[in-house]
């Protein structure tokens, strides 16, 4: 289930995926796991994120995911 969507790019009401990625992957991971909570984070328009908005991953994970480094067992995951 989809939980809560956002974007950084634009609008941040306006989550649509308009390359089709994201789409794919999220109706992968329902088939796959149909009770996981999803949250939606459109970071880009295409296939590539520009160098200087690398940033906006950190972003988008620490906000959605406050206990990742945890989650993934390392302090060194992101940097602060």
């Amino acid at each position: 289930m989809v939980i809560k969507g956002k974007s950084w790019i634009g609008d941040p009401d306006d989550w649509d995926d308009t390359y089709g990625h994201g789409t794919h992957v999220v109706r992968f991971l329902l088939q796959t796991a149909p009770s996981a909570e999803l949250y939606i984070a459109k970071v880009t328009e295409d296939k590539k994120i520009l160098p200087d908005k690398i940033h906006v991953i950190e972003e988008v994970l620490t906000l959605y995911c406050p206990n990742l480094r945890r989650c993934l067992g390392s302090t060194n995951v992101l940097t602060s």
